[in-house]
């Protein structure tokens, strides 16, 4: 009966091993990725300088500013939203969620500039401040779960 026990007690012990290396290595992997996700964010974003991205913004405020037709504005329009969204495709390397919720912002804020004969430059500035905030905010959360917080709203 005593070597039953100590079977059961041995075997009991092995699993509970077993079960400690598989969580260590899950939790090597999980900051693994985490470190790799933090290393292609900084590569990607900021090595390529957010101020192509302010560009970018800017001249979509010029855009406003002048005096062309509708046709040539939302051309202009189209051909903006389309570098800024160039511009954070490469997030899809290493956060496909990122890159889908940029890219659904945008949308949006493309859309509100198409309809909106009436935006002004703070709308355009507000705009960018909801993305290089919500990037800060990922910066701040280690490089997890990416969010717009925001919306166009002020």
């Amino acid at each position: 009966m005593e070597n039953y026990v100590n079977l059961i007690c041995t075997a009991i012990l092995a699993i509970t091993s077993v079960v400690n290396v598989l969580l260590l290595l899950y939790q090597i992997n999980s900051n693994r990725q985490d470190e790799a996700k933090k290393f292609w964010y900084k590569v990607s974003i900021n090595s390529d300088d957010l101020s192509n991205c302010t560009g970018y913004f800017n001249r979509i405020i010029s855009i406003i500013e002048n005096n062309q037709k509708r046709n040539d504005k939302l051309l202009a329009y189209k051909d903006e939203f389309k570098n800024i969204r160039n511009f954070f495709s490469k997030t899809i390397f290493f956060d496909e969620d990122m890159k889908n919720k940029l890219d659904e912002f945008i949308y949006e804020c493309e859309q509100e500039c198409m309809i909106n004969d009436n935006i002004k430059k703070e709308d355009i500035n507000h705009m960018l401040w909801i993305i290089l905030k919500s990037l800060y905010s990922f910066e701040l959360n280690s490089y997890k779960d990416f969010n717009i917080k925001y919306n166009l709203q002020k």
